[in-house]
């Protein structure tokens, strides 16, 4: 994952004229800079998600967190056996607890799934991209009839 830097925007230059002749004497050039993060960094989560998190199991907090931080918003993702598996050996949880908190976030909307083992993170609370990319990605949503999302 990349940090942030610092990245130069707009630069000004200042001309200094000499009042009766016309001739510039000197100049000032100005860098504006500005931190910028890479896209990876950077996630909109919306506040509509914070009256869910109060309901939440604690595994169902920390799977969540942990398919935010992997996994782009909009990608389908398979968390099949073996991937289950592994989240649960990241996270070190039991595997059924990681099954357990992916139906509790199906249930609550935090993701969803139109075929069995395969995911997607529900852009109405959090997303990763533009917002017109969200507004893609909810678009798409609806259009399929995702009754939970």
């Amino acid at each position: 994952m990349k940090s942030s830097y610092l990245k130069t925007g707009l630069i000004t230059t200042e001309n200094f004229v000499d009042a009766s002749s016309g001739e510039i004497v000197g100049s000032n050039t100005k860098h504006h800079k500005f931190i910028a993060n890479s896209r990876e960094e950077f996630m909109l989560l919306y506040v509509s998600v914070l009256p869910i998190f109060i309901e939440m199991s604690g595994p169902a907090k920390t799977v969540y967190a942990y398919l935010l931080s992997n996994y782009d918003t909009g990608s389908v993702f398979e968390i099949g056996g073996g991937s289950r598996a592994y989240i649960a050996d990241r996270l070190k949880i039991a595997n059924s607890t990681v099954a357990n908190a992916l139906t509790e976030l199906k249930e609550k909307g935090l993701i969803f799934s139109q075929v069995k083992s395969m995911y997607q993170i529900n852009p109405r609370y959090a997303f990763k991209g533009s917002t017109s990319a969200r507004n893609e990605a909810l678009k798409a949503i609806i259009e399929v009839g995702c009754d939970n999302c």
